[in-house]
């Protein structure tokens, strides 16, 4: 089974075009990869953030910040670079 992580390097890249519109530090930006990362897979797997937090640790609604606001940043910066966002 093949399943498509964000890489670090493509995520520095990614963060370093949004950080002016970033209030998060950059030592942040792995957890945030990390959270988008975790919490995507655990949703196309059928799974919440519960189930996250049983195979890596740490706490349900911690993972879901982290997801939302790295799919915040994300999407500020395809808005940026303007790439229809829905």
């Amino acid at each position: 089974m093949n399943i498509v992580v964000l890489k670090r390097e493509l995520a520095a890249e990614l963060f370093g075009q949004a950080a002016d519109m970033s209030a998060s530090a950059p030592a942040d930006q792995p957890d945030l990869c990390e959270g988008v990362n975790a919490v995507a897979q655990a949703h196309s797997l059928g799974f919440d953030c519960a189930w996250v937090t049983r195979k890596r640790g740490g706490y349900a609604d911690t993972w879901r910040a982290r997801h939302d606001e790295g799919c915040e940043i994300i999407a500020m910066a395809l808005i940026k670079d303007r790439v229809p966002v829905f």
